[in-house]
């Protein structure tokens, strides 16, 4: 019984300090750039090869790329100036326990002035769960 428990508190503590010093993932920049008469876009996102956040991320890239080009496309019978868009990325936090990917957004549609956003992905190592703020940090 003695033998059962201490194996079992082993396992454990192996299993934390493995994950504490897990390798970071690998990340590769993907592109996105099309260029038309009425509109610029450039986007760059993160591959990791973890085709949970792969995914997730991907598909999310694609349809602001897809979205802006379908604004655009609506507006150039206005002839109006061509419009620009711009995605960017960080990594601020990538150690094998959590994958954190910080996105700026910058896009012109020939207002007066152009706009920014961002957005943040947190994904827990190692399945790749992406996880909310709310479930990160209590108030």
């Amino acid at each position: 019984m003695q033998a059962n428990r201490f194996m079992t508190i082993a396992s454990v503590w192996i299993a934390a300090t493995w994950a504490a010093h897990a390798a970071p993932l690998k990340v590769a920049t993907l592109q996105l750039a099309e260029t038309k008469p009425h509109y610029s876009l450039e986007c760059s996102y993160p591959r990791t090869g973890l085709s949970t956040i792969d995914r997730s991320i991907e598909i999310w890239a694609r349809k602001l790329a897809s979205d802006f080009a379908a604004d655009a496309n609506d507006f150039e019978s206005r002839g109006a100036m061509p419009w620009r868009a711009e995605l960017t990325y960080e990594v601020p936090r990538n150690d094998g326990a959590v994958f954190a990917v910080a996105f700026a957004y910058y896009i012109n549609s020939g207002g007066a002035h152009p706009n920014s956003s961002s957005e943040t992905f947190h994904f827990l190592l190692p399945d790749g769960y992406r996880a909310e703020l709310a479930e990160i940090f209590t108030p």
